[in-house]
């Protein structure tokens, strides 16, 4: 994932790129807790918007994926492996 993917990553948390995990893990409880199903159900953009959170999150919210991923490296087996 490039740099600029990870830009979008952190845009969809709300957070800047430099973000401290502490800033993205609180982002992200405040952003899923908004758009989970079990608060929106049947809203079907919410439910789209609460996987594009927790797909960001799944890179972002990981020091050594973040890590991995600000370098452009990705890992066989990783999820956003191209």
């Amino acid at each position: 994932m490039s740099n600029a993917n990870n830009r979008m990553l952190c845009l969809v948390i709300g957070v800047s790129k430099e973000g401290t995990q502490g800033e993205i893990k609180k982002a992200y409880g405040k952003l899923a807790r908004k758009w989970h199903p079990d608060i929106n159900p049947g809203n079907k953009e919410g439910e789209q918007k609460f996987k594009e959170i927790s797909e960001a999150y799944d890179v972002i919210g990981s020091e050594e994926k973040r890590k991995h991923d600000l370098k452009g490296i990705r890992e066989p087996g990783d999820i956003s492996f191209p």
